[in-house]
């Protein structure tokens, strides 16, 4: 099933230390503290930077992902946020499923005929975004690394896949 292992929500918001203390105050959500990436990616038209600001926090066994797009390759986060930019609410952006078979995930994903919107590498956590919002509202991120750096990221003790 090309849903499966789904471990990760993400948002985006204008303002994602706003967005940290609501999650705090209204939700009860502890330990998240943002921090700031640049990274290059590969998209259809070549390669691209992206300059973000990313927050995680793991409920349970799901993590959420918070995401302030600052430049570069940000049209798929921006078209998500409210037009308002003093909205700092959290918008819903996409689903993250757990892979650990580098070549079986780009099979799974050529399966789906479905645009790659990029594709990056993180230190060796590959990650690649697939545009799923015609039939799924959303898009979808496939992400493929060693049982070591899940565990170092926190993935959640007991949890299969």
């Amino acid at each position: 099933m090309k849903l499966s292992n789904h471990y990760q929500n993400a948002y985006v918001t204008h303002d994602i230390e706003k967005a940290i203390s609501m999650l705090e105050i209204k939700y009860g959500f502890e330990g998240i503290s943002p921090g700031e990436i640049e990274l290059d990616v590969v998209t259809p038209s070549g390669n691209r930077k992206l300059h973000m600001q990313l927050a995680f926090c793991w409920v349970d066994s799901m993590q959420f992902e918070l995401i302030q797009p600052i430049s570069g390759c940000v049209e798929h986060y921006l078209s998500s946020l409210p037009s308002d930019e003093t909205d700092f609410s959290l918008r819903f952006n996409h689903v993250a499923m757990r892979r650990d078979d580098m070549d079986a995930m780009r099979n799974e994903i050529k399966e789906l005929d479905l645009p790659v919107l990029f594709e990056g590498n993180l230190n060796g956590l590959c990650f690649i975004y697939v545009d799923a919002r015609k039939s799924l509202g959303h898009i979808l991120e496939y992400v493929c690394t060693t049982p070591e750096i899940w565990n170092l990221l926190g993935w959640p003790a007991g949890k299969q896949i």
